[in-house]
């Protein structure tokens, strides 16, 4: 399975730099990773190309102009750049676990969408994040909300119900689509 991690950001390079850091700690590398870009300035652009040299995989950068909030259509040049054949999404402010890759994988299923939580980091905690350049939390981390979020077990996931209507949805949408234009 070839994966493709696709990042999603807007003018906020100092998260982002956290979230690669975050895929550099990846017990699996993805394929490729991709950076959906919705318009940024010229300093996250410098940051990808800092990055490009410390991936062992390609690092892409898919960008297009600043002209308001245009997320999905920079999600979907992103994905269309990509040669995966499994997409794992994040945003650009999403630092990501270690095992995060990895879990995708072991979780993935036919027909069957992978989603998780986050946790969030208090706003006056920022600073401090972002000098300290942390990339690892716990249940008895500084700075977060809803530490219960933090709690890392891969088994606990096993518990939720799988759950295929997203894929029926899909297939209802793509119907109605056709239906429409023919």
């Amino acid at each position: 399975m070839r994966i493709s991690l696709v990042i999603s950001t807007y003018n906020w390079p100092e998260a982002l730099e956290l979230v690669l850091k975050s895929v550099l700690k990846q017990e699996l590398m993805p394929n490729e990773v991709i950076i959906a870009d919705d318009g940024s300035s010229i300093s996250t652009k410098k940051l990808i190309t800092k990055f490009k040299d410390l991936f062992t995989v390609p690092l892409i950068h898919v960008w297009h102009e600043d002209d308001g909030f245009r997320k999905a259509t920079i999600l979907n040049k992103a994905i269309a750049e990509s040669s995966g054949d499994y997409i794992v999404q994040v945003d650009g402010d999403c630092i990501i676990h270690h095992k995060f890759i990895k879990d995708h994988v072991l979780k993935s299923e036919e027909g069957v969408y992978l989603h998780g939580s986050r946790v969030n980091i208090k706003q006056e905690f920022l600073p401090t994040l972002f000098k300290e350049q942390q990339i690892s939390f716990s249940f008895l981390s500084t700075g977060i909300k809803k530490r219960t979020r933090a709690l890392y077990n891969s088994c606990i996931s096993d518990t939720y119900k799988k759950n295929q209507s997203f894929q029926k949805n899909i297939e209802d949408v793509i119907l109605l689509f056709l239906k429409k234009i023919l």
